[in-house]
């Protein structure tokens, strides 16, 4: 396990595949995602034995998955989220969870394509929701602050007042 600049434990697998796609990017690349390739050739390249082999570890699997699902993914995480930075954090923690539940993977129910974009768009809803949900906390607080100055100490008046008591 590798220890992130967040404090993340990442398996060393998952470390070495992203490492690995940063050397291999050519430029003009974004950071970390590689060209999107044809969407058949995406498709067609994972079948549910790759998937399995991620699940078992495999991180010469996981590269694979990665390669032939960034690209797709990060243009659909763009499109609900609408800022760069936070879809490639956004596909950081879906490859997280592509790597960690691997063996979730239920080949009856799709194709693993159709899988990472379900985790993809759930994940990408969530973090709407969550922001919406911080900004009104911080608004709610702020009309509370707003509406009630009394009750916050303000520091330079409380001293101003103790200096004219003693005069």
């Amino acid at each position: 396990m590798i220890a992130c600049a967040t404090n993340a434990i990442v398996s060393t697998a998952i470390f070495l595949a992203f490492e690995n796609l940063e050397t291999k990017q050519a430029h003009g690349t974004l950071l970390g995602i590689r060209e999107m390739s044809p969407l058949g050739d995406s498709k067609d390249a994972i079948d549910p034995a790759v998937m399995r082999r991620v699940a078992e570890g495999d991180s010469a699997a996981f590269e694979r998955v990665y390669d032939a699902f960034s690209g797709i993914l990060y243009s659909l995480a763009l499109r609900i989220l609408e800022r760069p930075e936070d879809t490639e954090e956004l596909l950081q923690e879906v490859f997280l969870k592509i790597w960690k539940d691997a063996a979730d993977y239920d080949p009856r129910r799709g194709a693993p394509l159709a899988w990472a974009i379900t985790i993809t768009r759930h994940k990408a809803i969530d973090r709407i929701r969550a922001t919406a949900r911080r900004l009104r906390l911080y608004e709610a607080a702020e009309a509370e602050a707003e509406n009630s100055p009394a009750s916050i100490p303000q520091p330079l008046s409380d001293a101003e007042h103790s200096e004219s008591a003693r005069a």
